[in-house]
């Protein structure tokens, strides 16, 4: 198995993680026992965020991070989002 399927692999495991939190934040019937909070919220969803980066940063390893491409889209996707936000 590849490092880039690895990481993408333990980026579906922390978005797990962040469902579970969300899920017991709000007390969903199986996971409100776990009493996670919205800072668990936050630290999870840092955690898939470093995940998802470390995906890009191996595909990208022999080149180097594309750091103005990837602020690019994160712009691009940021608009987007907060163009539905308003509709």
């Amino acid at each position: 198995m590849s490092d880039p399927v690895r990481k993408a692999l333990k980026t579906a495991e922390e978005t797990g993680e962040l469902a579970q939190a969300v899920l017991s934040q709000e007390g969903a019937h199986s996971c409100a026992y776990k009493g996670k909070t919205k800072d668990d919220i936050i630290k999870e969803a840092v955690d898939v965020i470093q995940c998802a980066i470390s995906v890009i940063a191996k595909v990208h390893e022999k080149e180097g991070f594309p750091s103005e491409r990837f602020t690019e889209i994160y712009e691009e996707k940021l608009n987007a989002w907060e163009a539905k936000q308003k509709s």
